[in-house]
């Protein structure tokens, strides 16, 4: 049994319920009650597409729950930011079925409706020791809670939904490719120019795309390659929603992705749609543009185009070393360059690592940087720019490797390196070479001399300078006290 809530009025009987400045009966949070989880999904799918969860996701907690005849619901809680949120979220409940309640902890009474636009106030509490009371227009009921949904394992169970709309727009998209379609793929999308990078995925049996499947992301789809990528076996392609989802071509999630920020950074959840699972993929950290991927091609001459040239006068034909990402290169941390703040991070580290690792490692100062060569047998100091040895002497970045594959004494040659100097590859394509001599010990480095004083010490004198007198005792006698006056 509920009355209506007056204008003015403070006092209420539902504990921690009180009015706001609208004079709205509120609680701290608020709760909508749902018959079960396609109802859940509904209620989620309109309020999605109007609004972004932003604001109420950290607090938001589904939960099955259960009454004392043994039928569950879906009691979904969250913060009661304001009135206005706790009003849309009221329309949509009622689109779907759903009652909407307003409370703090144990107890809560059904939200304000045109029949009472101040809210409800319950007449009598629940003699009730469960763990959710609610109290409605039409019933009062007790609820024990069963288990807590997890909205993420929600979003990813449920399937893609085929749709008639195109689904191309401006938007980024991903490609999943079979192992034997990659390489063609990456010639095809570098000969076209198209803005595409490209890496190689881990084996997985939920792809089934072979044992090195490849995934490409397009900044957009270009209309000439739609047909391609839509039509071909072996290759599905993905229209990105959000940051972290994207859903097959002509299908689309139940839910607004982009107002669901529950994807976690460095991971990629792709819907396949056809009732298939979802796919959750560990984003490789090395995506390389498809140009970097594709093998220079030489000029083609016609033969009225050739020079007769004398055998000592061969011109020499010059071959740029490369840097290209790999999955069967080194991944041994080797070296590091720090630049900026990241020397002042390895000042810091240096109070928690292995006494081995300062003894072992070596670092110096340049004007690109600081270069830290890693131990070989301790542990390493994973900071900055990261290295692996291409060779003796040789330092390339960390999951890329040299092309051409020169024998590392023939590489330094060509490159006039200097003997006793050690090479280093960057990312964006230049090279450094420093001589050996110019490291030291990361311990002498990293050792900043502290000032010290010594004190004047003062010797002790040998001797008092007084003589102590000697004191002994005779016997008292039978008059103890007759030279008293004496003294």
């Amino acid at each position: 049994m509920l009355q209506k809530v007056a204008i003015h009025q403070t006092r209420l009987r539902i504990p921690g319920v009180g009015v706001d400045a609208r004079g709205v009966c509120m609680g701290a949070r608020g709760l909508v009650l749902l018959p079960g989880l396609d109802r859940l999904v509904a209620f989620l799918a309109i309020y999605t597409r109007e609004v972004a969860l932003t604001q109420v996701l950290a607090s938001m907690k589904p939960e099955v729950v259960r009454s004392a005849l043994g039928a569950r619901e879906v009691a979904m809680s969250f913060d009661a930011v304001s009135s206005d949120v706790m009003d849309r979220v009221a329309a949509v409940a009622r689109l779907t079925g759903a009652f909407t309640f307003t409370g703090t902890t144990r107890h809560f009474v059904q939200y304000r409706d045109a029949a009472a636009p101040f809210g409800y106030d319950a007449v009598e509490l629940l003699k009730s020791n469960a763990e959710l009371c609610l109290y409605h227009d039409t019933f009062s009921q007790a609820y024990d809670l069963e288990r807590t949904l997890e909205l993420r394992q929600l979003v990813e169970r449920l399937s893609a939904e085929p749709t008639q709309a195109s689904g191309f727009d401006s938007g980024a998209a991903w490609v999943l490719a079979a192992a034997g379609l990659g390489p063609p793929l990456v010639r095809h999308f570098a000969a076209a120019g198209i803005a595409a990078r490209a890496a190689l995925l881990a084996p997985k049996s939920e792809l089934g795309l072979g044992s090195s499947p490849w995934l490409f992301r397009l900044d957009a789809v270009p209309p000439r390659l739609r047909g391609l990528l839509t039509q071909t076996p072996g290759l599905s392609l993905f229209l990105e929603k959000t940051e972290g989802a994207a859903v097959a071509f002509g299908y689309e999630h139940p839910w607004a992705l982009a107002a669901l920020p529950v994807f976690r950074p460095g991971e990629l959840v792709l819907f396949p749609g056809e009732n298939r699972p979802a796919l959750v993929l560990e984003l490789p950290s090395v995506f390389a543009p498809v140009a970097t991927l594709v093998e220079p091609r030489a000029a083609r001459l016609l033969p009225e185009d050739a020079v007769q040239v004398p055998a000592a006068g061969l011109p020499r034909v010059a071959t740029r070393v490369r840097l290209l990402p790999s999955v069967a290169a080194s991944r041994r941390l080797a070296a590091a360059r720090l630049v900026g703040a990241e020397t002042e991070q390895l000042r810091k580290l240096s109070y928690i690592v292995s006494p081995q690792t300062l003894s072992e490692a070596r670092i110096a100062a340049t004007d690109q940087g600081v270069f830290l060569i890693q131990p070989v047998a301790g542990p390493a100091i994973p900071l900055g720019a990261l290295y692996a040895e291409a060779g003796d002497r040789i330092y390339v970045p960390l999951g890329y490797e040299l092309v051409p594959r020169l024998a590392p004494e023939l590489l330094l040659a060509s490159m006039q390196v200097p003997e006793g100097h050690l090479l280093f590859f960057h990312g964006d394509g230049t090279s450094s070479a420093l001589p050996a001599a110019a490291f030291a010990p990361l311990a002498q480095a990293l050792l900043d001399p502290s000032t010290w004083t010594e004190p004047t010490a003062r010797a002790f004198r040998e001797e008092l300078a007084a003589q102590l007198p000697t004191l002994w005792l005779d016997t008292l006698g039978l008059r103890p006290l007759k030279r008293a006056d004496e003294a």
